[in-house]
């Protein structure tokens, strides 16, 4: 077996002289050069030196190779590549702050935590930021406060105050006023920042010092407004994203390219962007501002310097309101601006000043729809109830009951919607509000309220049958006091007013006295419509009495209509039945002078028909003449006036009233 190997038809210089070599000094042996093996040999020899120069060249490649690649990787001199890199990053990012404007935290903060979104060409510091402020709207407050604190030392001063500026907000929503004034120090303590700084750090320290002197206050849950620091009004993107990160709010395109072109020069440019430093895409993001609105004269900054002295909480608070009407009337439209309304209606509702108060919140309110604007809503209409302006504190109510049907707080809209009804004497609209707000997922308090106002609201309606079913349906709902003793006034009523007539009372009775003698006339929940229903209860055991001194007890204050003309009717029947008929005609003129359309009319009927009942029969007829309108039910008095003519003896003037044909 023989091998033949081919040489390369243009072998390099040193192979050939050693081939030559080689030959040479095999020529004097000429006997080995007919054996096989010696062929093999001379071959190897040949090619030897081949060889080891291809390897030495692979390998001298691989290393020049490696070496590059290397280089590469370090100055990032390929812009291809990392622009590709740098695209991807960015479109990751964009997502992520896609989500964040629209309010998903929880994604967005994925996203900006991804391995994918670590390109140097995005500052960390920016990341970082986004990162805590997605913590803040998850309310995650330590985790938050954990990633600020971490970057307020070594990043830049516009990355800086964005950071000082979101634990700001997160120190004021846990009242911690004396921590927020010093942040907010660290910030005006820098005369250079940027106007919009400026404002918001203003905006800020305002709330605080507002809120600083109310911290100790605790109002009664139905009477308390919901709190401007509820963490519902700060979640918003547009409350969280600081107005001095652009890139937040505008990731354009175009702006992203130029902001990549300037990454790439300084990358590629050592002095420019040297190594570890970090290139901020809202350099290239931000408008420029105008110097004559950024810079603030030592006057302007007077007001706010004297809110972080240790002066006294009065004299802070008295510059803050100050301070406080100045920024709502020069930048109504800030982010800040309708929580500092609804702060300033909060301050004005903890001191007393309701009226103040409820048109701090109505202005809070708007037109739009926000959080803010429903907050304000309920606030608004918490005010109203207690100033007794029933019809507007039940619209105020009402838009916040429709806007967030998940809300803590809904249960107790829905009862005060409904006493807020009651009072209006809509019963039957007050009882369906009442009804949901007892069989919601609201506190103990809330539905036991809610079901003891559900039975009144059925009796107002003259439904005790309904108060009578509903109440003992919820009557686990009910099993403390005062709420307890209400629930069974309205049972004992409702029993009372669904019996038969002619059976005997005698039972029921002794229920109503016994309920009736552990309430307290001047209860404060009872109001009108309440002391309407004893009124009635005494009443109806012909206790005329304590029926008239219940009604005339309801009847101080404002009372709305119709409730208003339903008790002065009742008041007047029982002077009747007390045989004071002067004292009840007089109520009876005041409905007709005070209540036009149906209870004057009805006053009218009944004075008339006092009037037939004494024989004066003239003076019947000219009263039912005065009740004769084109568009009021004309068949009571017709039926009135029949009875009159009939008395008299005219018959035929009687039937025509009968029939309907009479015509005065």
């Amino acid at each position: 077996m023989s091998a033949h190997v081919q040489p390369p038809s243009n072998p390099p210089k040193q192979a050939t002289s050693a081939a030559s070599a080689a030959t040479a000094a095999a020529e004097p042996v000429s006997s080995q050069r007919k054996n096989p093996l010696f062929a093999i040999a001379l071959a190897i020899v040949g090619t030897l030196p081949l060889g080891l120069g291809v390897g030495v060249a692979c390998r001298a490649r691989s290393v020049e190779t490696n070496e590059a690649a290397a280089c590469s990787a370090h100055d990032e001199s390929p812009v291809h590549d990392q622009t590709a890199s740098a695209h991807e990053a960015w479109r990751n990012l964009s997502r992520a702050d896609d989500l964040f404007r629209a309010g998903d935290f929880q994604l967005a903060l994925q996203l900006y935590q991804s391995k994918e979104n670590g390109d140097s060409l995005r500052p960390s510091a920016e990341r970082v930021l986004k990162i805590a402020l997605c913590r803040e709207g998850l309310g995650q407050h330590e985790e938050a406060l954990t990633a600020l604190g971490s970057m307020t030392e070594h990043a830049s001063d516009e990355i800086r105050s964005a950071a000082l500026i979101a634990r700001c907000r997160i120190q004021l929503r846990r009242r911690e006023f004396a921590k927020t004034r010093a942040t907010l120090g660290e910030l005006l303590a820098d005369q250079d920042q940027s106007a919009v700084v400026k404002d918001e750090t203003q905006f800020l320290l305002v709330i605080a010092c507002l809120l600083e002197d109310e911290a100790g206050h605790n109002d009664h849950e139905h009477d308390r407004p919901i709190s401007s620091l509820d963490d519902a009004l700060w979640l918003g993107p547009e409350m969280l994203a600081p107005v001095t990160l652009e890139a937040i709010r505008e990731p354009i395109p175009e702006v992203s390219r130029k902001a990549l072109a300037a990454g790439f020069e300084r990358i590629q440019n050592p002095r420019l962007a040297p190594c570890g430093s970090q290139i901020r895409f809202s350099d290239s993001l931000s408008e420029p501002t105008n110097s004559a609105t950024s810079s603030s004269s030592s006057e302007e900054h007077e007001p706010v310097a004297s809110l972080l002295t240790d002066a006294a909480i009065e004299q802070r608070r008295e510059a803050a309101e100050q301070l406080a009407e100045h920024l709502l009337a020069s930048q109504p439209t800030h982010q800040l601006a309708g929580i500092l309304q609804l702060t300033l209606g909060e301050v004005s509702h903890r001191r007393g000043d309701l009226p103040q108060a409820a048109s701090r919140f109505r202005t809070a309110v708007g037109k739009g729809i926000s959080m803010r604007s429903v907050v304000a809503a309920h606030n608004e209409g918490v005010t109203l109830f207690q100033l007794r302006e029933y019809g507007a504190a039940s619209r105020a109510l009402g838009r916040f009951i429709d806007s967030v049907p998940k809300h803590a707080l809904r249960p107790r809209a829905l009862l005060l919607r409904g006493r807020a009804l009651l009072e209006l004497g809509e019963g039957a609209l007050a009882a369906f509000d009442l009804k949901r707000a007892a069989d919601s997922q609201g506190p103990d308090e809330t539905r036991a309220w809610a079901t003891v106002f559900m039975g009144l609201a059925h009796l107002q309606a003259h439904q005790p049958k309904l108060a009578a079913q509903d109440l003992l349906l919820r009557r686990d709902h009910v099993q403390s006091e005062p709420s307890r003793t209400a629930a069974g006034f309205a049972v004992s009523l409702a029993r009372l007013e669904t019996l038969p007539p002619g059976e005997s009372l005698d039972r029921e009775t002794l229920f109503m006295l016994r309920a009736l003698s552990k309430l307290d006339p001047q209860a404060d929940w009872l109001g009108a419509a309440g002391r309407m229903l004893i009124g009635r209860a005494y009443q109806r055991l012909n206790l005329f009495d304590q029926a008239a001194e219940a009604f005339q007890l309801a009847l101080h204050g404002e009372v709305s209509e119709p409730l208003a003309s339903e008790i002065k009717l009742a008041l007047a029947e029982c002077f009747f039945a007390t045989g004071d008929p002067t004292q009840a005609q007089t109520w009876l003129a005041d409905v007709r002078r005070k209540h036009p359309g149906p209870p004057a009319v009805n006053a009218g009927l009944r004075l008339a028909q006092w009037e037939l009942a004494q024989g004066h029969r003239a003076e019947c007829l000219a009263i039912c003449r005065e009740l004769w309108q084109p568009d009021a039910e004309l068949a009571p008095v017709l039926r009135l006036m029949g009875e009159a003519h009939a008395l008299a003896g005219h018959d035929e003037l009687a039937a025509e009233c009968f029939a309907g044909l009479h015509r005065p």
